[in-house]
């Protein structure tokens, strides 16, 4: 979620944010330099007041350009579909398997892709959330805003009132590798708390995997040993923008003894 920080920011500055989110309350159409992009009259306010400002998603837009191209990628939480856009583009003929638990962001996705004239063609959307293991009617905590909304315990609340939940079904990286035939891939998470369980658990998936893209939402020094544990597994931090880094597989190398 992109008001996420580490420091008191969010707290002091949340209560003048709702206040002037109302004003964009009935504004339905956004977009960034690349994408134009629509959410209903319903949505929330305090994400079209980042939306209008061009705020929203800017970490994970800016670290996108940096990911391999022409190689199958796993979105888990594609929200409102803008960042999905992107990885589209990079795919290139490739899968996208998109994960977003919320159901009510189905049509908004495909219409943000159809208002861009954008194939949905190479486009897997599944409604679950991404976790450790495949999992039946597992709590979903939803939040005031739509974007905050995690199965995760673990998860920093944003200053945000919870709404209601709801149940979801669950479904690991080693099923979606295993149903749609992927050899190689990349992986972006904005799961809400839930990236140390996916990370750290039945991970056997990270031999496959290439590149991670990862919006941590964890405390601070959870953060910083889910950080350290992707480095260990073979990975190298390429870049990051808060709290999105960008890991990619470090390159094996090969030395060859003439005798």
């Amino acid at each position: 979620m992109e008001f996420y920080y580490y420091t008191v920011k969010f707290k002091i500055f949340l209560p003048i944010i709702k206040i002037v989110s109302i004003f964009f309350r009935n504004k339905t159409l956004f977009k960034t330099k690349e994408f134009k992009y629509s959410v209903p009259i319903g949505f929330d306010s305090i994400s079209k007041f980042l939306m209008n400002f061009g705020l929203y998603e800017t970490k994970e837009r800016s670290l996108i350009e940096k990911l391999n191209n022409k190689t199958h990628i796993i979105e888990a939480g594609a929200g409102i579909g803008l960042i999905s856009m992107y990885l589209n583009r990079k795919v290139n003929g490739k899968k996208l398997i998109m994960l977003e638990p919320n159901k009510k962001m189905n049509s908004i996705i495909k219409n943000n892709f159809k208002l861009n004239s954008m194939d949905f063609n190479n486009v897997i959307l599944i409604n679950k959330g991404l976790s450790e293991s495949d999992k039946k009617d597992v709590t979903f905590q939803k939040f005031e805003s739509d974007m905050a909304n995690t199965i995760s315990q673990n998860v920093r609340d944003y200053n945000l009132k919870k709404k209601d939940v709801d149940l979801i079904d669950t479904i690991s990286i080693n099923t979606l590798i295993y149903d749609h035939k992927l050899d190689s891939f990349q992986i972006v998470l904005d799961i809400e708390g839930e990236e140390n369980n996916v990370l750290k658990l039945n991970n056997s998936w990270l031999k496959k995997c290439e590149s991670i893209l990862l919006e941590n939402h964890l405390p601070q020094p959870e953060l910083i040993r889910l950080n350290e544990y992707i480095v260990d597994k073979g990975f190298k931090l390429i870049d990051k923008k808060e709290n999105v880094f960008l890991f990619k597989k470090k390159k094996s190398i090969s030395y060859f003894f003439i005798f």
